[in-house]
């Protein structure tokens, strides 16, 4: 018969690996699927991130991101809640103009 020695109880760092590029008003968020968690499911901390390294920079552009199944979809932030929205691409320019579309980056409408 074996003894079990009792293991403690370890919670997994859960961090997704990432790379983003900003062009002209839109960040894009790439899921590099290295991790021990997606971009999608990690989203929060890949946000405070982006601030950290670059702050004021989510407030100034729209985003977009590439799943690990390669689909382009958009996503806000207000500092606390995300909000996720399909763009269902997986082309990035395709993407990046409906994008532009749905949610153009903020300060890029004339008011009227």
């Amino acid at each position: 018969m074996a003894i079990r020695v009792p293991r403690p109880f370890r919670t997994p760092l859960t961090e997704a690996e990432f790379s983003y590029t900003v062009d002209q008003g839109v960040i894009k968020i790439v899921d590099l699927n290295l991790g021990s968690d997606s971009v999608t499911n990690d989203v929060e901390r890949v946000l405070y991130k982006l601030e950290q390294w670059q702050p004021g920079l989510i407030a100034r552009c729209s985003i977009m991101y590439r799943d690990s199944m390669g689909y382009w979809d958009g996503l806000e932030w207000d500092g606390e809640e995300v909000t996720f929205f399909p763009i269902r691409e997986r082309d990035e320019k395709a993407a990046e103009r409906k994008l532009r579309q749905v949610r153009p980056p903020p300060g890029s409408i004339e008011p009227i």
